[in-house]
């Protein structure tokens, strides 16, 4: 069996020459969102790391409104509702992102008696989830559409009603689908007389989250090891309202208090929307924007492991100038999707030692965060973590098993007692985050 190259960190830096970006391969956290221009919506791919716009297929973006957009969980098939006002069409289309093919998964005369809206994959990417119209003097139980895709991209694609348990009265519309762990699933319901409500549950099993003091909006689920709903929440006062995201524990989800995320998110100041998490669930996307002033929005990634930003300056998501109408729109409306490549496989710190495999060649460093106490966050008791420094570590190629021995200092300085988080990232040459490892909790005595 093949020994891991040992490398003493200070050794290592002094070796490390000068890497130009174009010898790196790269592994990116892509995010997908609906951008609102001056007279259409269209759909935007962006590196979250460099914040570059990337390349669509041509069979996206027409003169039409594409919103709503999604990944399938491979990353290969791009799903969003197309609107065009002037022919008064609602279509669902799915794209294979490599080869542009696009299929419209709903006939003319289908869309027309039930428009589908808010689409979303399923947790293994074979179906469309959308939301449609319910009957409120019907009595019937709050309920989705299933479309299959065994058939892309010809077609036929046969759709499934699936119903939750329960009833709500003037239930007139479902949307905003989020697909979650053993068949767990989260929408928003819009009720005839206005407001919204949030059903969490699996098919036949439902709790419903009310509040009338506030309105809710695009539910998510974690989609591995999930234990709550995180949603977009609209406080209204009498001068001003302003939306923020929150969350509420999946077991007691109708009766339990409302827990806002942490200011790193929901930052004074800003409107918090979007929230979309990544499919293993560590990270959170979001757009954010001053209330107060008229700059266009900015998409932000938060690591829901070191609880920082991956990105703290943001993506503007509006290109061009500043625009009165684009900004309103685009602030009102739409969705955000997130796919991430991953970088480090099998990390691990033992008697100083870091060992970590790479996907692609790749600058390496550590995050090192000391344990000042406990917070809550997601429902949950987690570390309550204040940043201590940066430690680069050099560059690392993939295929091999590295291991890295570290002494301990951050900035020449040797960590004092107590107890800390290390978190191997991965860097494009101008430090900008490409991955995180799995966090390590160590004591130094």
């Amino acid at each position: 069996m093949r020994r891991p190259a040992v490398r003493n960190i200070a050794i290592a830096l002094a070796l490390e020459g000068v890497l130009l970006a174009a010898s790196l391969a790269r592994a990116d956290i892509i995010a997908v969102l609906d951008v609102a221009q001056s007279n259409r919506t269209d759909i935007m791919r962006f590196n979250v790391t460099t914040g570059a716009a990337l390349s669509l297929p041509a069979s996206v973006n027409t003169a039409a409104d594409e919103v709503h957009p999604a990944f399938s969980p491979d990353g290969k098939r791009l799903v969003f509702h197309r609107r065009d006002s002037v022919a008064g069409t609602n279509k669902i289309i799915v794209v294979d992102l490599a080869t542009g093919t696009a299929a419209d998964l709903f006939t003319f005369f289908e869309s027309t008696i039930d428009p589908p809206t808010t689409p979303r994959f399923s947790a293994d990417g074979t179906k469309v989830l959308t939301g449609h119209e319910l009957d409120p003097d019907s009595g019937s139980p709050p309920s989705i559409v299933e479309t299959s895709l065994a058939n892309f991209s010809s077609g036929p694609f046969p759709h499934t009603v699936v119903a939750m348990g329960g009833v709500i009265g003037n239930a007139v519309r479902t949307s905003h689908p989020s697909v979650g762990p053993a068949g767990l699933l989260a929408f928003l319901v819009s009720m005839s007389g206005g407001g919204t409500r949030i059903v969490v549950g699996t098919v036949g099993a439902a709790a419903t989250i009310a509040d009338q003091s506030q309105i809710m909006n695009r539910p998510t689920l974690v989609r591995q090891g999930s234990d709550f709903v995180l949603f977009q929440q609209q406080a209204v006062t009498a001068s001003k309202h302003s939306n923020r995201l929150a969350l509420r524990p999946l077991a007691t989800a109708a009766t339990a208090k409302t827990t806002l995320m942490p200011p790193i998110v929901n930052a004074n100041g800003t409107d918090v929307s979007k929230p979309a998490f990544s499919a293993d669930g560590r990270y959170l996307a979001f757009v954010r924007f001053a209330s107060a002033a008229p700059e266009p929005p900015r998409l932000f990634v938060f690591d829901t492991k070191t609880q920082l930003l991956l990105n703290p300056v943001g993506v503007l998501v509006i290109q061009a100038e500043p625009d009165p109408i684009a900004n309103g729109l685009q602030r009102g409306f739409g969705g955000i999707d997130l796919f991430v490549s991953k970088v480090f496989f099998n990390t691990a710190l033992i008697n100083g030692t870091l060992t970590f495999s790479l996907a692609n060649t790749s600058l390496v460093g550590i995050i090192v965060q000391r344990i000042v106490g406990k917070t809550r966050l997601f429902g949950r008791r987690v570390p309550k973590l204040k940043l201590v420094g940066r430690v680069p570590l050099g560059t690392f190629e993939e295929g091999k098993t590295h291991e890295v021995v570290w002494d301990q200092k951050v900035d020449g300085k040797r960590l004092r007692r107590g107890r800390y988080l290390v978190t191997l990232r991965s860097v494009t040459p101008d430090v900008q985050v490409l991955d995180l490892g799995e966090p390590v909790e160590i004591r130094i005595r």
